[in-house]
């Protein structure tokens, strides 16, 4: 929460309303990984769990989409989906001890290490309500 709102009003907040116009999710990075000549780069069934809750495989992220179930990597998604795993990690960081563990699995067709910089990128609108202190 802090992260998202600052530290001070973190410590005050009282409640928040999430705004779905402003929510995505975005897997960043993958059109700079070197592939054979003419083939995508594929993360096969990107799964994302959100704290305790069971994963959720979302399809296949790739740099060139073909099938039903594989989506555009670098672009940014809201699919009903992955709404729902948003709203999850909204409740989380709204509720509780104010933090949501997320955590992401896939298979991919090439080789991926940290220096690719490969990003998921989680974009929360929200309206946030907080005590302010005088």
């Amino acid at each position: 929460m802090a992260d998202i709102i600052g530290a001070e009003p973190a410590e005050n907040f009282k409640n928040a309303e999430m705004q779905l116009a402003n929510c995505h999710l975005e897997i960043s990075g993958l059109s700079q990984i070197e592939s054979p000549e003419g083939e995508a780069v594929i993360l096969d069934d990107f799964t994302i769990k959100a704290g305790t809750r069971q994963g959720v495989n979302i399809g296949d992220c790739s740099t060139d989409p073909q099938g039903p179930n594989e989506f555009a990597a670098d672009d940014p998604q809201s699919t009903n989906e992955i709404i729902s795993i948003i709203q999850n990690i909204f409740t989380d960081i709204t509720s509780g001890s104010k933090s949501s563990t997320i955590t992401v699995s896939f298979t991919p067709n090439v080789d991926i290490t940290s220096s690719d910089n490969v990003q998921l990128k989680i974009s929360i609108g929200g309206t946030y309500h907080y005590v302010v202190l005088e």
